[in-house]
């Protein structure tokens, strides 16, 4: 059976308390995330790790570029192209309210 040292332990609190900009702007790395961020007693370090997410899904980003500018998913003028972007849109869309909910259930545990 394998068991985390001291050290270990200490390791796996630490990064979920501040976690690098990749794991939180990366869905893929973002995920892996709330697993470890239960293990925190402080719900107000919880809460801070999910605002940084939101900031983060609230900042304006785009798939595609033509000559430096943003195309929009209506405009990409591909329909495989189109679906990326407008399944993006729509899961961030949840996840923001998701996070929203949970930041405010934390800050309500945390006062």
């Amino acid at each position: 059976m394998l068991r985390l040292t001291g050290e270990g332990g200490e390791e796996l609190l630490a990064r979920p308390r501040g976690p690098k900009q990749a794991e939180i702007t990366d869905q893929v790395r973002f995920d892996t995330l709330p697993a470890f961020l239960r293990h925190l007693d402080d719900p107000a370090e919880q809460a801070a790790v999910l605002r940084r997410r939101l900031d983060s899904l609230e900042t304006p980003a785009s798939f595609f570029y033509r000559e430096g500018e943003a195309v929009r998913a209506e405009e990409a003028g591909d329909l495989f192209r189109e679906g990326v972007p407008r399944v993006a849109r729509a899961t961030a869309k949840a996840e923001r309210v998701r996070l929203r909910e949970a930041v405010e259930t934390l800050s309500r545990a945390a006062s």
